[in-house]
């Protein structure tokens, strides 16, 4: 063995200090030169690996072929310039190097000098990258996700089951197929795009609707999340994706569209105002219909207003209690009623309500305007129960009136009969027209002598009564007692018709109302003032 006697001083200098292994290996095989990197990496002194072949180093796996690279360099025959291969240190450990290699005169003849990279953990990170990429295949294959791998030209070069069964085609007919073989004009043109700008920004993307046609020509839809390929180089040499069948999904979801699409024009059309309300009574949409009949805008209610901004404050604890009590228990409260709203020149108006409970305890409210019905029906109402000459209650509204006072808590109750004197003789001698006016007269007299509580009634031609709630004698004396003081101021400012009405009154018991009894001696008791009077028609009725 023959060792190096002098290294270029300069050499060695840039040996010591690099990170890298340098070494010189003569023709005999042996270490020439080694630095203390290759000591390091090696685990023997620099003495130890002076006295060694370099074959010793190389792992048993890699020693022959090296052993061959070796020998065609110092004959000039054809070595690799640069390899990979395994070496083994002297504590039995193998590491992964590259070395670099080339043929250097130096002092007494020719060297093999070496320079050698620790690839170690990078091979390991590589290893451990293969490893996941098959365990992710493996798992891939085994799920119903499908994984592709294309190259730039977007030609696949890998697929799973999985995908082959989406597309229907077999694997092995899929390899070196383009996106233009199974998808339209339009979603490879799409494809393109989001590929082209997965590959100009080097980060993954997701995209969704990729369109594709099977090979049955059955449409499929499916969700595809794509990034690139590197080689060991950093290099793009692909794309790699995953990609989900997402067409029942998206059936589902083109046709919920329709359905909204549908909804939307009931909502939007129909004839009734429609608005979405919160749990916190806020308004969520409203209709067209609404904004005709509140005079409020979509935007100025939507998300802004609370429905309780357009409720008459007459209603509005009555629905808010229903409001309530909806969210708690839907079958305590009506689904259905009527409530007073304002539109926005701040006008009330009556509607009927129609309202559901939707999910997220939101309501679904639906009203129309009935301000026409409703006043049509109070005028009903009035005539049905008022006295088209006087405006005070008639016979009907009298008789309903006496049956709902039976309860105890209007009791004792105070009938007033009142009969109108001489009406016969002016209406026979003045005409009807000159009766009507005497008739109204008494009307007005009897209507201002009462409490609001009270009720005036015509009862018949010449006939009034008036029901007194808990009320007894002395009151009924009373307000018989005021009946005649505003006759006699009447009587005092009017010119040749006088007022002369006749009175009496009857008291029912403090527990229970014999109405027949009461209306009996109340007649009787009038009829008892009318002889007490004694006058004549032509003196009553002339001044």
């Amino acid at each position: 063995m023959t060792t190096l006697k002098r290294i270029d001083i300069d050499f060695e200098l840039v040996a010591e200090h690099s990170p890298l292994v340098i070494y010189l290996i003569g023709e005999d095989g042996y270490f020439k030169y080694v630095n203390k990197r290759m000591c390091e990496l090696s685990g023997y002194t620099r003495e130890e690996l002076l006295n060694m072949q370099f074959a010793q180093v190389v792992h048993p796996d890699f020693r022959e072929f090296v052993i061959a690279q070796v020998n065609k360099r110092f004959k000039r025959n054809g070595a690799i310039p640069s390899y990979e291969f395994k070496a083994i240190t002297k504590y039995g450990e193998t590491r992964f190097v590259r070395g670099f290699f080339s043929i250097v005169s130096m002092g007494e003849g020719l060297f093999i000098l070496g320079q050698i990279l620790d690839v170690t953990e990078n091979k390991k990170m590589e290893q451990e990258l293969k490893n996941k990429e098959a365990s992710l295949r493996e798992t891939l294959e085994a799920s119903n996700l499908g994984y592709f791998e294309v190259d730039l030209a977007g030609n696949f070069t890998y697929v799973n089951d999985a995908l082959a069964r989406t597309l229907g085609f077999p694997k092995e007919k899929l390899l070196g197929m383009n996106n233009r073989d199974y998808a339209d004009f339009e979603t490879a043109k799409k494809v393109y795009r989001e590929f082209n700008k997965v590959y100009r920004e080097g980060k993954p993307r997701t995209f969704f609707d990729w369109k594709l046609r099977t090979s049955t020509g059955r449409i499929v839809y499916i969700e595809t999340s794509v990034d690139l390929i590197y080689n060991r180089n950093g290099e793009k040499v692909g794309f790699k994706g995953i990609a989900r069948d997402i067409t029942e999904e998206k059936r589902a979801k083109m046709a919920l569209e329709e359905r909204e699409r549908y909804y939307r024009a009931l909502f939007e059309g129909s004839g009734t105002a429609l608005m979405i309300i919160g749990e916190d009574t806020s308004i969520i949409e409203v209709n067209n219909t609404f904004e005709k009949l509140t005079g409020y805008l979509k935007q100025e209610v939507e998300g802004k207003m609370s429905w309780t901004e357009i409720v008459s404050d007459k209603d509005l604890n009555r629905m808010l209690g229903y409001h309530e009590k909806r969210r708690k228990d839907p079958d305590s409260v009506p689904t259905q009623y009527e409530f007073r709203y304002k539109n926005k020149a701040g006008n009330e108006r009556w509607a009927i309500m129609n309202v559901s409970l939707l999910p997220q305890k939101r309501t679904a409210g639906s009203f129309i305007d009935i301000t026409e019905r409703k006043t049509m029906e109070e005028k009903l109402r009035f005539i049905s129960f008022h006295d088209p000459l006087t405006g005070l209650y008639n016979r009907l509204y009298f008789d309903e009136e006496l049956s709902r006072l039976q309860d105890s808590r209007y009791l004792p109750i105070a009938l007033i009969i009142a009969d109108l004197d001489g009406l016969k003789f002016i209406n026979d001698n003045f005409g009807h027209k000159v009766g009507d006016n005497y008739i109204k007269d008494a009307a007005n007299v009897l209507r201002s002598s009462v409490r609001g509580s009270d009720v005036v009634a015509r009862i018949g031609g010449d006939e009034f009564a008036i029901v007194l709630p808990n009320s007894r004698a002395e009151n009924a004396k009373k307000v018989i007692e005021r009946i005649r003081a505003r006759i006699n101021q009447f009587n005092n400012t009017i010119g040749k018709y006088p007022l002369s009405i006749s009175m009496g009154f009857a008291v029912s018991s403090e527990d229970k109302v014999d109405t027949d009894s009461l209306i009996s001696n109340a007649d009787q008791a009038m009829y008892m003032e009318k002889q007490k009077k004694g006058v004549t028609r032509e003196r009553l009725c002339m001044k």
